[in-house]
């Protein structure tokens, strides 16, 4: 479906924004432009100059946990958002019982 096809265009417009990173070559000025602006799509941060003396190791377990931390940022946000609605769905049902018991 959709959802499909645009995780293709994703991943294709990732690899296009990395192709001028990895090889020496001295692109058409149009191609290096398209890449440049597709590069945007990367989400890739310094992370030798953040974490200087780390093995692989520990590249793996970064690499690995990090999917897992934002999934659990992104679940604690919903839990969250439900328990907000939850409790202004109750505001607003004792205010309702207010103004019914007033009038």
């Amino acid at each position: 479906g959709a959802n499909g096809a645009f995780k293709i265009l994703f991943s294709t417009f990732q690899i296009i924004g990395t192709v001028t990173w990895d090889l020496s070559i001295e692109w058409p000025r149009p191609f290096k432009q398209l890449a440049a602006l597709l590069g945007l799509l990367q989400f890739s941060l310094p992370w030798q100059c953040l974490l200087r003396r780390t093995s692989y190791i520990t590249w793996v377990y970064v690499f690995s946990a990090a999917p897992l931390v934002c999934e659990e940022v992104v679940w604690g946000l919903y839990i969250l958002r439900v328990a907000r609605c939850r409790w202004r769905a109750q505001l607003a049902k004792t205010r309702d019982i207010y103004i019914q018991h007033t009038n």
